[in-house]
């Protein structure tokens, strides 16, 4: 990767060989080749002795020098006053069950998840629907940037396995998540 000072140097270079090309003409061909390389020669007895590279600098923006530039004598405090802060994302959390792991009613275990989706609403639609269609407790996690939908606080694999075996027909593409449960 190039860094800015690097890069302004290699500008600088580049500017400065494309205005020497220009200046020069691109119109050599190789004598008795055949072969035309773009340059020609400036005629014998005559050379080139203008400096390109003043006017070169002239072309390149300058933070430092120009209208607006951060220059060096402005503070920490002063430059925080030239950004605008970002507006944030919010989630409203009251919508959204989160369940503390460490409590006295929580532990590992394991649910099945049968939704996930990037919006809330359809989760929750989804949430109260699996809710009242098995009977078992519904929960929405939001991880990933997803919101899933899972199913049911089992203690163990095998628990949880008899629910999917069940769960299938309601939901044939549903599987098994290790997670922290209410217990």
């Amino acid at each position: 990767m190039i860094r800015p000072m690097n890069l302004r140097g290699f500008l600088h270079i580049l500017f400065a060989a494309a205005l020497l090309l220009i200046h020069t003409g691109c119109t050599r061909s190789e004598q008795g080749t055949g072969v035309d390389t773009g340059w020609e020669e400036p005629p014998v007895g005559q050379e080139q002795t203008e400096d390109l590279s003043e006017e070169a600098d002239s072309l390149f923006y300058d933070l430092e020098t120009e209208p607006g530039g951060v220059e060096d004598t402005d503070t920490p405090e002063e430059l925080e006053e030239l950004i605008e802060p970002l507006e944030t994302d919010t989630i409203r959390v009251e919508e959204v069950a989160v369940d503390e792991p460490g409590g006295s009613g929580y532990g590992l275990g394991f649910r099945i998840q049968v939704f996930a989706s990037g919006e809330l609403e359809k989760a929750k639609l989804f949430k109260d629907k699996a809710n009242s269609e098995t009977g078992l407790p519904a929960y929405i996690d939001f991880e990933g940037g997803l919101y899933k939908v899972r199913i049911g606080d089992f203690g163990s694999r095998d628990e949880a396995a008899t629910a999917r075996a069940r769960l299938t027909d309601l939901y044939p593409d549903c599987w098994i998540v290790k997670t922290t449960i209410r217990k």
